[in-house]
């Protein structure tokens, strides 16, 4: 049963392998060609109109699959922003002031540097600073 299919990937991995060889020889001859006819003006423009044409189909099409995976995600964080908020009113680090958005508690612990809020953070942050 494993031998049947390593020898499925196998062979699958050999067609993908020479169709892109295949791909990029046919694609590297006709441009050459191309170049050895063509003055380099005419060369030049036509390929940006050819980048141009060919960045502008793929962006149309990938825009659908885009746009789909916007509203399936949409609906799926509904659910779970509602979830979310409800978990986040236990949050006891953060305060809201009437001066700041968001600051953090002024909770001080002398053996730990990491919890002094003199640093400008917080709503006497500036009088902090001041050294007041």
């Amino acid at each position: 049963m494993d031998s049947d299919r390593g020898h499925v990937v196998a062979s699958g991995f050999l067609a993908l392998l020479a169709s892109q060889i295949g791909t990029r020889l046919v694609t590297f001859i006709i441009n050459l060609l191309i170049a050895r006819h063509l003055s380099p003006e005419a060369y030049g423009l036509a390929s940006i109109q050819f980048h141009l044409l060919t960045t502008t189909a793929l962006f149309i099409s990938r825009e659908g699959f885009r746009r789909g995976c916007l509203r399936f995600g949409a609906a799926g964080s509904s659910a779970a922003a509602a979830g979310a908020a409800a978990s986040d009113d236990k949050d006891d680090n953060t305060t809201t002031t009437p001066g700041n958005t968001l600051s953090t508690s002024n909770h001080k612990d002398d053996n730990n540097p990491s919890t002094n809020n003199s640093h400008g953070i917080g709503a006497g942050g500036a009088a902090a600073a001041r050294g007041a």
